[in-house]
Order: C-alpha cells, then structure tokens, then sequence
C-alpha cells in the first residue's frame, strides 16, 4: 500500500472509523485498528497482529468478519 492510502487509512482508524485490509503474503483479512511507523495494528479473529504497510491493500471483509454486527463491509480510498 501506498504511502498516501496508509495515512488515510489511519486517519479513518484515528477517528473510530475500522477498515478492513488484506496482508498480501499471508491472506489473512483484518480490521484496522491503529497504525505507528509504517505498520497497522489488525484486529484478526480474537486477537491482533502487526503488518507492514507494504504487503496490505483495502479489501471488502468476509468470512467469520462479516457476521460480526459492528463489521466495515465496503471500502474505497
């Protein structure tokens, strides 16, 4: 992900907004939660991992996700 869509990415994380991204080399889907230093904090199932920004794009959540009642179901940058 581009610098640009990082940091508008966080500002929306910043304001309560949660965005779903997916991590390129693992495929896992998650919730921005946070950002510091060119890395998101995802909220993934339970829990929560760190990913660089460059291996991430938007996406549209699904699967277990998308059940959740206080789930981002659209995304555009």
């Amino acid at each position: 992900m581009n610098r640009k869509n990082y940091r508008k990415l966080c500002d929306l994380a910043a304001g309560g907004d949660r965005r779903a991204i997916i991590n390129l080399e693992s495929h896992t889907q998650g919730e921005v939660l946070s950002c510091h230093h060119n890395y998101f904090n995802v909220r993934v199932g339970e829990g929560w991992e760190v990913w660089d920004r460059r291996i991430c794009e938007p996406t549209i959540m699904t699967g277990e996700n998308r059940d959740r009642e206080d789930a981002m179901v659209d995304f555009q940058i």
